[in-house]
């Protein structure tokens, strides 16, 4: 059965914002993380570039490393760069690279 995040049944700023507070809380639910994921995955379209990088810093901090999801934001990123301004595509992809390494 799907969860509601999954069937991505919130608003993307709602839904970035309950992904920052398990993170934040150190939400050991592995599960809930993989519902978050899945939903992400397959409303990737809907996310601007900006939320993109905010959902991979996001798993970062709770300690989910999916380079697969990083990898799919910046090439996102880079695509779309030609819409983007010069600071805000700059500071997006050193956000990526930091929290990266």
């Amino acid at each position: 059965m799907k969860t509601r995040l999954e069937n991505f049944e919130l608003p993307r700023h709602d839904f970035l914002d309950l992904l920052d507070m398990y993170a934040s809380t150190n939400w050991q639910n592995f599960e809930t993380y993989n519902g978050f994921i899945r939903g992400f995955g397959s409303n990737f379209d809907k996310f601007s570039e900006r939320e993109g990088v905010r959902f991979v810093k996001a798993l970062v901090g709770a300690g989910l490393n999916q380079i697969d999801i990083l990898e799919a934001v910046i090439e996102k990123v880079l695509e779309n760069q030609a819409r983007l301004t010069q600071p805000m595509k700059c500071k997006m992809i050193i956000d990526l690279i930091t929290t990266a390494i």
